[in-house]
């Protein structure tokens, strides 16, 4: 909280009477709405995707819950190596071992192996998704973020309905869908952010040429 406060007051403070001067983007509720709606759209896919691959995996799994019990043990392991990097999200915006006894057996705990392993490359997609979000949240332009919460999704069913027919199946297979959700995620926000910067950039460019 210390290090928040002395950034704000010394990066973002100084900033905040020539942002506040300029009266030509006053607030509105429709202003509010266009901001907001493609950050909900995205939260709400990104909360639906657990659940739905969850779904998923009891559906496909063979050994009587086997799979979601594994996945029970790797959601908050896997976490806690990533989940940080979601803090990411308002930085730009706002800037410019101890051994318990959890009743885990033992071929529970081998399965959780290749799971984590998978979800080790989900802090890639993270990190991207973080950056990108943050990016355009900073400059009001959050309509390039609301494709990604639908393609996250489909990924996800479109990989559940790959994976068993490859005998993948189990906690295995509904890593495997975040990890493809997360993936594809972070390069569509990558691609629409690009896109949204190039054009940015062309109109300071012919902005400048006609002055």
């Amino acid at each position: 909280s210390a290090i928040l406060y002395w950034g704000y007051l010394n990066h973002v403070k100084p900033l905040l009477p020539i942002m506040t001067a300029d009266t030509s983007h006053a607030l509105s509720i429709r202003a509010v709405f266009e901001f907001a709606w493609p950050l909900i759209m995205v939260q709400v896919a990104q909360r639906a995707s657990r659940p739905v691959v969850n779904l998923l995996v009891n559906r496909s799994d063979r050994d009587n819950g086997f799979g979601i019990a594994v996945l029970s043990l790797v959601y908050p392991l896997a976490h806690s190596g990533y989940g940080w990097l979601n803090n990411m999200k308002p930085i730009i915006s706002s800037y410019g071992g101890t051994k318990e006894d959890i009743g885990v057996q033992p071929d529970m705990a081998r399965a959780t192996a290749r799971p984590l392993f998978l979800y080790s490359f989900i802090c890639i997609a993270v990190a991207v998704r973080a950056y990108c979000t943050s990016w355009a949240t900073a400059i009001k332009q959050t309509s390039a973020l609301a494709s990604s919460a639908f393609v996250r999704l489909g990924m996800v069913i479109v990989t559940s309905a790959i994976l068993p027919a490859m005998g993948i199946r189990g906690a295995t297979m509904g890593i495997a869908c975040l990890l493809a959700g997360f993936s594809t995620e972070a390069v569509t926000v990558l691609i629409t952010t690009r896109r949204l910067n190039k054009s940015i950039l062309n109109q300071i460019s012919q902005t400048q040429m006609g002055n």
